[in-house]
């Protein structure tokens, strides 16, 4: 067993003493009878939270995980509207899933392979954005790629698959001059469509700072319907619509453009590899070259315990409660009356 107090020890004994100076106080203004009960009842609440406050845990050892500790992780990904494109996935049976499903499960499936490195998230559709700047903490970034929705389709004008360049590159830059000895790998996640009439940037003053990664490309050749996004206005009632090609006045589809997807893997230097649901992800924590301080290590599981004096501590207040009540309404009883 271990403890993890939420604050510093002297503080938390300080506050003990603090509350036990009151339980005195209040036991020695109490009538002799009923003193005792009082003071054990609040004695024991005290040491409940005491205890809450301490975080009390069991450690054990889980599975060995490389951990990447000298590596600096930027997924870069492509929330247009085309990314609800149906044609990922599916089986005679079950239909195919938006092209973002298979976005987020290979996003998660990065934040698992590269356990114990720095983690930044960008997106892009109308405009690119750092939706997490460099951190340790993986589940932040995994609760961020969870919620992740395609931009509102009334809002799309168009989309480029190189309006991240600047920022990516800003992002390197900044994290070179901070960590000069880290790793940089990066991953950008698209279809490669390019629809907003402009031709695609170059990634190109990128690639030296990069030293490992993919860009990973999703959608097939025969592409697939998108359902349109309306925001938060939708009901939970209302029927999906689909997107309209304004020339044909058919439901628009969505291909994957496997050409500028290699372009931009050539311009930041690293593979490209086509995604089909089911497959292992193609790049591992092994492969970033010249990593240091990649280690094998076992990750400790804590099961915490400090819910059991929280449960306690709130039984003792409800019996805490329910005494300070009697005695109130003993106060409010008119003197002499017999109820």
């Amino acid at each position: 067993m271990f403890l993890d107090p939420m604050a510093p020890l002297p503080i938390l004994f300080g506050v003990v003493l603090l509350f036990g100076a009151f339980i005195g106080l209040t036991a020695f203004r109490a009538p002799k009878g009923r003193r005792l009960l009082p003071v054990i009842r609040r004695s024991l609440i005290v040491v409940a939270l005491l205890a809450v406050a301490l975080r009390p845990g069991v450690a054990g050892l889980g599975e060995r995980v490389t951990v990447a500790t000298g590596v600096d992780v930027i997924i870069v990904m492509d929330t247009t509207g085309s990314m609800v494109a149906e044609d990922w996935g599916g089986t005679p049976d079950e239909p195919a899933e938006p092209r973002i499903v298979g976005m987020r499960e290979d996003a998660a499936a990065i934040l698992e392979e590269f356990a114990g490195a720095r983690f930044s998230l960008l997106t892009f559709d109308a405009a690119a954005v750092i939706r997490v700047p460099l951190t340790t903490d993986a589940t932040a970034v995994q609760s961020a790629i969870d919620v992740i929705e395609p931009e509102v389709t009334s809002y799309s004008s168009g989309s480029s698959i190189s309006i991240a360049n600047e920022l990516l590159l800003r992002t390197l830059l900044e994290n070179q001059e901070a960590h000069p000895e880290r790793q940089r790998v990066v991953f950008y996640l698209g279809d490669g469509e390019q629809t907003d009439g402009s031709a695609p940037a170059s990634f190109a003053e990128s690639e030296p700072l990069v030293t490992g990664g993919g860009v990973f490309g999703y959608g097939t050749e025969a592409g697939g319907r998108m359902e349109e996004n309306s925001g938060p206005f939708r009901g939970d009632d209302e029927e999906a619509r689909y997107i309209q090609d304004r020339t044909t006045g058919e439901e628009a589809r969505s291909v994957i453009d496997e050409a500028n997807l290699r372009a931009v893997s050539a311009e930041l230097g690293v593979d490209y590899f086509h995604r089909v649901a089911g497959e292992a992800l193609p790049v591992t924590a092994a492969d970033v070259p010249g990593q240091p301080d990649t280690v094998e290590t076992q990750v400790r599981t804590v099961v915490e315990l400090y819910w059991i004096a929280g449960l306690a501590a709130f039984v003792l207040l409800l019996w805490e409660a329910a005494g300070i009540a009697m005695a109130l309404a003993d106060l409010r009883r008119p003197r002499g009356s017999t109820l």
